[in-house]
Parts: C-alpha cells; structure tokens; sequence
C-alpha cells in the first residue's frame, strides 16, 4: 500500500518585516487544479495577536484550518488549506488584521503543495503556546486511522529550530525574519493511530506558540505491485463520512506501462458512508487503466458506484478479475468508462458477483458497459466472463446496460425483483452507433429477468442473443 498523499511542490517561504497589513508574493510554481495547498503562517507583534484575516488567489478556495496565540499577546500560529481548481495563479495575497506595531514584527510563511488531501477536515487540531527551549504544537482528537498528513507549525523569537520529535516528522523550513521564525513541520504516515502530536528543540529559550492539525488521505492508492488485504475475510473497513469531500475510497495505480506488475485487492469490507447511507458520487474502487488486477472476496456498500474500469484516451484495462464480491445499497454496481479513444476492456472477468441495488436510486444500474455521454467510441468488452446476480428495486432500474459492444463472452445473468416492482433485465442500447447488431456472438442466459429491451431492434436481439 502506498501513501495516496504526496508532497508535489514546496516549502515556499515570503515573509515581510515591518509595518504591514498584507503580503503579495508568487509561489514558484503554479499549483495544479485537483492538488491542496497548505501554509503555515506566523505574526509577532509588539501590542497585540495579529490573526491573518483572508487569503486571495485566483482559483485557490482558502480556509483557516487552525489557529494558537499566545498568552502574552504577542504572537500567533495559523495553518491554512487552499484547495486548488482550474485557472489557478501562482500570485496570492494574505491580509492581516492591522499593521505591525513595530520594525522587529513580522510576518512569515511557509507554504506547500500536495496531491490528495482531502479537502473537509474533521479532526479538530490541536493548540499550544508557552516559553522555554521546547516549542511543543498541542495535540489533536484521535485520528481516524489509515493514511493522513500531519502538519505542525511554531512561531517563536528563537532563531534556530531543530530536532522534531517524534522523529518521523521533517522540519522543512526554519524563515527568519524581523523578530520572529515559523517551523514547518510535516509527516505523512500510511497508517496512522491516537492524536497527532509533534514538539522541536529551539536554539534559545523563548516565548512560543504552536498548533497542529491532520488531513485524511482522498482516497487509499494501492501500488501496482501491492496487495491491500484483510488478514482474515472482511476484516478491514474503509470508514467514510457524510463531509467526505472525496469521492474515490480506492483506487489503484495504472500498470499501462509496466505489464509485468499487478495488484490484488482482497479479503475487506469498503464502506462509502456507514453514518447517513450513499454518499453522492462515492466510487468504492477505481481501476483506470489498470491491467490483471485482482479483486476478490470483497464487500463494497452505500456508494454511487461499486467498482469502476475507467479507460482513459488511448489507453486500455483489460484482463482484470472482479471474483466472489458483494455489493450491497449501491446505484451502480459495475461501470465500464472510457474516454476519448479508449475502448478496451476485454478478457474481463466477473464472477460470483452479487449486486444489491439502492432501493431509493432511480435509474440504478448492476453492470454498465460504456457510457455514451462520455466517450463516442463503443466500449469494447470481449472474449469476457460474466456471472452475476443483480437486485432491482425501482420500476426505471436496469439489471445490465449496454452501450458498448460484447462479443464472443459467455454471459450467466440473472435479476431478481423482489418487491415485483419490475424495471428492466438488460437494456442494449440502439442508436446508430450503439446499435444492438455491434453486440454478437455471446451467449446469454438469465433466470428471472423481467425483460429485455432492445429498443427498436427487436428481431436482432433475437437473432443474435444466443451466439452466431
């Protein structure tokens, strides 16, 4: 398992001296739309705490994360997260509440970039201020486990900063200037447990004031040669929340260009929400681009989509392996997308899958082949294995949808609809270029199926359902 977290860019340090109410300055690099930016900002004053008031950068959201003065009113420590999106500048601007009182204040800041923080916190942070040759950052409530970064910041009169204990964290910057310095202070552990914590030694004994906060991973990125696992059958849990601003809960790393390694994913529960039911948008696990990987006894519930095959333009996924999972309150159970020019997704197997549709979704679908609102070329899943079972709860749900093209696979397909509702077994969908002709040579078998609609093309569905 590898950390999904990763610092990208950074540290970048400004800092101002002197009577000043702002601070404009350019990063070094422009943050990339999707990434998080995250500061660590430090005043010292003469007279009062001087807090930062805003933050302004095209295409950069800003908010204050956490917050330490001290008790002598003379210093603060703030750590900020700017979540980035498309346009985004390298020019920003942080506002003061007020000038600094004097020459010797300043203002100090330290910031980097990641990928996938997740961008709502809900771990409150931890707060600190004091005096001496400890500059400790205060401690946060429990985190929740899994992968996380945790960042650590100090501002205080010492001019040197070293040490930081536990020793898993980095001091990645140390600015001077006017009177003051800040710490940053950074670890990123892929399996974290208890409080945040973090402490470094100071040159002099001094007034200091520290805080510190942890961010959750956006989702677990599973290396191309790993296997994420239980150690017995259902025994990790992925928990979820209804703030969760991800909605990746696992994905794994492409192995396009390196055939000779595949991931397994096995032995689990996945959870998209287990408080308040399906979180919009959730996917359980991403395979994009993604060869001969291993999925097998696994329980994905409450998430839009279960498992999703995504083929990004020019690319392809094939020869992966979807055995002996369950799928329980989800509104798409098996997705296959492709985009651009990518269109293969043969030698997929699907066996032993039994889906559970969300029984207040409209529109729910067990197995999606292609999606023509993203891609004009047919997904292709041939020479393939299916046997699944599918759940239909609402009259306008879908046991299979086709909008791509299946030839010469062996399809084992039933759906049931236990509350007689109906809905529809198997769609193919039948314009001209998802026509259900393109779909021949399989073998179809169903149990319970309520019907299949083949649009306007009835006797081709006839005539080619059962393998020509």
């Amino acid at each position: 398992m590898t950390s999904s977290i990763a610092r990208v860019a950074g540290s970048y340090t400004n800092q101002s001296s002197g009577p000043a109410n702002s601070m404009t300055f350019n990063l070094n690099s422009t943050p990339q739309s999707g990434h998080s930016l995250i500061a660590c900002i430090g005043t010292r004053d003469y007279a009062a705490c001087r807090t930062v008031n805003s933050i302004s950068q095209t295409g950069v959201s800003w908010t204050r994360q956490a917050q330490a003065q001290s008790s002598g009113s003379d210093q603060v420590s703030e750590i900020w997260l700017g979540s980035v999106s498309s346009g985004a500048s390298s020019s920003m601007t942080i506002y003061f509440d007020g000038s600094a009182y004097g020459s010797g204040a300043c203002n100090i800041v330290d910031i980097c970039e990641y990928t996938a923080v997740l961008t709502s916190v809900i771990i409150k942070p931890g707060t600190s201020s004091g005096s001496g040759s400890t500059l400790n950052t205060g401690v946060t409530t429990a985190t929740t486990g899994g992968q996380e970064l945790w960042i650590g910041t100090g501002c205080t009169g010492a001019t040197t900063h070293y040490s930081p204990s536990p020793s898993n964290f980095q001091e990645l910057d140390g600015q001077v200037a006017g009177n003051g310095t800040i710490s940053y202070l950074e670890y990123i552990p892929s399996n974290s447990s208890g409080n945040a914590q973090c402490s470094e030694t100071l040159g002099v004994a001094t007034g200091w004031v520290g805080c510190i906060t942890a961010f959750q991973a956006v989702y677990k990125m599973v290396a191309k040669d790993d296997i994420y696992a239980g150690y017995s059958s259902k025994e990790t849990t992925i928990p979820s929340s209804s703030d969760r601003g991800a909605n990746v809960l696992v994905q794994v790393e492409s192995n396009f260009d390196d055939w000779g390694k595949s991931a397994v994913i096995e032995n689990m529960v996945i959870d998209g929400n287990s408080q308040s039911g399906i979180q919009s948008g959730t996917i359980g696990i991403l395979l994009r681009d993604v060869y001969n990987c291993n999925i097998r006894n696994v329980t994905i519930q409450n998430c839009d989509v279960g498992i999703q095959i995504d083929i990004s333009d020019g690319k392809w996924a094939e020869s992966n392996r979807l055995e002996h999972i369950r799928m329980i309150n989800v509104k798409r159970g098996v997705v296959f997308t492709n985009h651009g020019d990518a269109y293969d997704a043969n030698f997929t197997v699907i066996d032993d899958v039994g889906i559970s549709l969300d029984t207040n979704a409209s529109n729910a679908i067990g197995i999606q082949v292609g999606d023509t609102t993203l891609s004009d070329t047919k997904l292709k899943l041939c020479a393939s294995f299916i046997k699944a079972n599918v759940w239909v709860f609402a009259a306008d749900s879908k046991g299979m949808l086709v909008e791509g093209e299946i030839k010469n696979s062996l399809v084992n397909f039933e759906v049931e609809h236990p509350d007689g509702s109906g809905g529809i077994g198997i769609k193919i969908v039948t314009d001209e270029n998802y026509a259900v002709y393109n779909n021949q040579s399989f073998m179809l078998t169903y149990g319970s199926v309520t019907n299949i609609d083949p649009g306007n093309y009835q006797n081709d569905i006839k005539t080619y359902q059962l393998g020509q």
